[in-house]
């Protein structure tokens, strides 16, 4: 149970529809329609009727909404309680990565700063390689890493999975961003073999990701670029110096400020992570910090202009 989908069946019970409440929720239909059909799938449950009045909850629906609101109601005691406990004091070593840290980190610590004043969260940013040694050997606390891991077999807290996507040079005024009207179209094997690349460098989490692409997709790349920085990448894609593949965060992050077009990748070809937070063996998670991995999970599921 996420909260992202608790507060996607509290808006379609309130909206009686699929379209008003994405619509409500600033995402695609199909994305919400998605959504749903994941977790009526998962609990082997039907959420709603359709009347003529709209979609009704169902009993499963309630249970489901009643749950969720003695998580929440517990989540929100626990943290009154430790917002005047004179225990709310202390400091979190929180390790995240560069490219990922830039686009969730500034909503994240305001939130988790207006909750827990009195904490000092130590910021790390490093490649994921040198972020999972350091939880490994202790030097970090928590970490905000990708699934699967490079390394280390460390325990985890999942906050979000997401695709790659292949991100070209638009050739006209209109990239196809994606949106309900305009689906993303599917990227061949073909189209990758006949674009020059602009890979990650070969010491990234996502060089990995995009050589397994490449090996299941059975493609040889001409490579135009390699670089460190994915932001760069991007940039270079609208400018047509090649084509990238990067995780859809980053490319919703900057689409409307640089003009590429989005193809979505095969399912077959595994182009998918999961935004982890990571945590040595034997760590026993004091409860500050368990609030702050929901608070990341809040933070996550308010951005969906960038994590959908």
């Amino acid at each position: 149970m996420e909260y992202r989908e608790i507060m996607y069946i509290r808006t379609i019970t309130k909206c009686k529809s699929i379209t008003k409440a994405a619509d409500s929720l600033y995402i695609a239909q199909p994305s919400l329609s998605q959504a749903l059909h994941r977790v009526e799938e998962y609990y082997r449950a039907e959420f709603f009727w359709r009347t003529k009045a709209g979609l009704v909850i169902t009993d499963a629906g309630k249970a489901y909404l009643e749950a969720a609101d003695k998580m929440e109601k517990l989540y929100n005691d626990a943290k009154e309680e430790l917002k005047n406990s004179p225990q709310k004091m202390g400091r979190i070593c929180f390790g995240t990565p560069t490219a990922q840290g830039g686009v969730l980190l500034p909503d994240f610590l305001q939130r988790f700063h207006a909750a827990f004043p009195n904490v000092e969260l130590k910021l790390c940013e490093r490649t994921s390689v040198a972020l999972e040694r350091m939880v490994a050997d202790g030097t970090l606390d928590l970490a905000m890493l990708h699934r699967p891991f490079i390394e280390h077999e460390l325990n985890y807290i999942s906050i979000y999975e997401e695709p790659f996507l292949l991100a070209v040079a638009s050739e006209t005024d209109d990239p196809l961003s994606g949106s309900e009207s305009k689906p993303l179209q599917l990227c061949t094997a073909e189209m990758l073999a006949e674009k020059d690349l602009i890979l990650p460098d070969e010491n990234m989490r996502m060089r990995g990701i995009v050589d397994r692409v490449l090996s299941l997709a059975k493609v040889t790349p001409k490579i135009a670029y390699t670089t460190t920085n994915m932001l760069t990448a991007l940039c270079m894609a609208g400018k047509g110096l090649g084509v990238t593949i990067v995780p859809r965060y980053l490319a919703n992050a900057y689409k409307d400020f640089l003009k590429f077009d989005l193809y979505r990748l095969p399912d077959s070809w595994g182009a998918r992570w999961e935004l982890v937070v990571a945590y040595r063996d034997n760590y026993e998670m004091p409860d500050i910090c368990s609030s702050m991995v929901h608070i990341l999970q809040e933070t996550v599921a308010s951005m969906p202009e960038i994590f959908e």
